[in-house]
C-alpha cells in the first residue's frame, strides 16, 4: 500500500525522491477534486518559498489521492512524514 501511494504520487506530481520523503500530513490540503500538496523545499526553489502541486482524483483503478488516503489511514499517520519508511539504499561495488 505504501509503495503504491509513493509511486502514484511521485509520478503524478513529478516529485523528486527528496520532495516525496519531505511531505508531512500538514502539507496536504484535501479538496473535493483532489489534493494540493505543499513542497516546502525543492531543488528548483532556490529561495525556499515553497510550491504547491495539485493532484487530481483519478479513476477507480488508478487514483493517487485514494492510494495516499488508504496509506495514511492504514499506517495511522497523523502528525509526521507520510513516507517515513522510505529507506535510502546504497550499493557498493566490489
Amino acid at each position: 500500500m505504501r509503495d503504491n501511494a509513493l509511486l502514484q504520487l511521485g509520478f503524478l506530481g513529478a516529485f523528486r525522491r527528496s520532495e516525496l520523503v519531505a511531505i508531512c500530513v500538514d502539507h496536504i490540503n484535501w479538496q473535493a477534486e483532489g489534493i494540493e500538496i505543499l513542497i516546502p523545499k525543492s531543488k528548483t526553489d532556490q529561495k525556499n518559498t515553497g510550491q504547491y502541486c495539485a493532484i487530481p482524483n483519478g479513476n477507480e483503478k488508478l487514483c493517487a489521492v485514494r492510494a495516499l488516503k488508504q496509506w495514511i489511514d492504514q499506517a495511522k499517520i497523523n502528525d509526521r512524514f507520510i513516507f517515513f519508511i522510505f529507506i535510502k539504499v546504497m550499493s557498493s561495488v566490489m
